[in-house]
């Protein structure tokens, strides 16, 4: 069955990986969801572990200051926050620009959690992923990751 081919809603999750062309994006991606009756979702996920793993080097350095570690990472998770409210809204404009309204959801996890916690929320009919070619994976999202949605997706995985 082609995405968005009956006269129901259809729902699809879209993770895109650092680095993926949004306009050659948008284009694989038509063909997909051509119908009348369709929504998208912009998934952003924000690794909580890269707070983990920053904060770690800094206390072992002891650049610490007089700010204790919590305090430290409460400021650290909220610009991390901030600034991935911020890529999220500038990848959502992006798909307006290229013709393709979608709804944000940002998310803060291991992105394979957040991918199918996100597919089950909203009854997705299908989830597609997005990779770069510069990334192929290997730094953002590493195949096991991918293996994982594959494995456990409650609808059909497309990778573009």
């Amino acid at each position: 069955m082609v995405y968005g081919s009956d006269k129901t809603m259809k729902k699809a999750i879209l993770y895109i990986s650092r680095g993926t062309e949004v306009p050659k994006f948008v284009k694989e991606i038509y063909p997909l969801i051509q119908g009348e009756e369709s929504q998208l979702y912009l998934l952003y996920v924000l690794e909580e572990e890269s707070t983990e793993k920053l904060l770690g080097r800094i206390g072992d350095t002891g650049f610490m200051g007089e700010k204790t570690l919590e305090a430290l990472k409460e400021i650290l998770h909220q610009e991390y926050l901030k600034r991935g409210q911020g890529e999220m809204d500038n990848l959502l404009a992006q798909f307006k620009e290229n013709g393709l309204s979608t709804i944000g959801l940002f998310k803060v996890g291991r992105v394979s959690e957040q991918v199918l916690q996100a597919a089950t929320e909203i009854g997705a009919d299908l989830i597609i992923i997005g990779q770069s070619k510069k990334y192929r994976f290997s730094k953002t999202f590493p195949p096991s990751e991918l293996r994982l949605i594959q494995t456990h997706a409650p609808c059909p995985v497309k990778i573009i």
